[in-house]
C-alpha cells in the first residue's frame, strides 16, 4: 500500500507543479455509431477531420472545446437494394475532467465529455424491367438523425518540441436521439410505383466509439 501511494504522487506532483497549458488538436477521427432505431440495428462507420481547444490549469483541470466532420457509410438502413447509403457526420463538443500528467513533454488526461452529432445518409436506386431493360421505378431513400452523446474520453500528448506534438485520443460514448426515415418512390404515372412515400419519426439509442490521431500545437 506504501509503495501504490508513493507511485500516485509521484504521477500526481509534476502536474501539480506544471505550467498551464493551451493546446489545439487537429487530426484524423473515425467515428463508429451502432444505434437501435425503433428496435432495429444501424451501424455507421465513418471518417474524417476534427479539431479542438484544450486548456489544462495549473493543478492539472482540463476543459475543451471542439467539433468534427466525416464521410459516413452504412449498408444496415435500406436493405431492399443491398446499396450502402453515404452522407456525413457532424459533432460538436465539450469535455471536463483532469490532466493527471502535464509537462514540457506529455499530457495524458481523462475528460467527461458531451456534445450534439448531426448524421445523414441518402441512397438512389433505379429499377429496370429484366426482359425489356426499361426503367420502370426509382427511388431516394434518406436518413438522418439527431443525438446527444456523453461519455468519458482519454487524449495522450506528446510533444516532440517545446509546441509540437502528437496526440491520440479515444472516447466511447451513449448516445440517445431522434431519427428521421423517408423514402420516396417515383415511377410513371400510370403505374402502382408513383408517389408511394413513406416519412417516420424514430427514437434512436446505442454507443459511439470514436478515436483520433493527428498533431498538436501548444502554446
Amino acid at each position: 500500500m506504501k509503495k501504490f501511494f508513493l507511485i500516485l504522487i509521484a504521477v500526481l506532483l509534476p502536474a501539480a507543479s506544471a505550467v498551464a497549458e493551451n493546446t489545439l488538436h487537429l487530426g484524423a477521427y473515425l467515428p463508429l455509431s451502432f444505434l437501435s432505431v425503433d428496435n432495429s440495428s444501424v451501424n455507421l462507420k465513418g471518417a474524417g477531420a476534427s479539431f479542438d481547444f484544450t486548456h489544462v490549469a495549473e493543478r492539472g483541470f482540463t476543459w475543451k472545446a471542439g467539433a468534427g466532420a466525416a464521410v459516413i457509410t452504412t449498408d444496415d438502413i435500406f436493405t431492399y437494394d443491398n446499396g450502402k447509403c453515404r452522407g456525413v457526420d457532424l459533432n460538436l463538443e465539450f469535455g471536463f475532467g483532469y490532466s493527471f500528467l502535464h509537462d514540457e513533454e506529455l499530457t495524458l488526461s481523462l475528460l467527461g465529455t458531451f456534445g450534439l452529432r448531426g448524421q445523414s445518409a441518402i441512397r438512389e436506386c433505379d429499377y429496370y424491367d429484366s426482359v425489356l431493360g426499361v426503367k420502370f421505378a426509382s427511388t431516394e431513400s434518406s436518413y438522418s438523425n439527431a443525438l446527444f452523446f456523453i461519455g468519458p474520453e482519454f487524449s495522450l500528448t506528446y510533444r516532440l518540441t517545446r509546441h509540437l506534438g502528437i496526440f491520440g485520443n479515444f472516447g466511447l460514448f451513449f448516445a440517445t436521439g431522434s431519427s428521421d426515415l423517408e423514402i420516396k418512390i417515383v415511377g410513371p404515372a400510370d403505374t402502382e410505383y408513383n408517389g408511394k412515400n413513406s416519412d417516420e419519426n424514430l427514437s434512436s439509442i446505442g454507443l459511439i466509439l470514436q478515436p483520433k490521431l493527428g498533431f498538436s500545437l501548444t502554446f
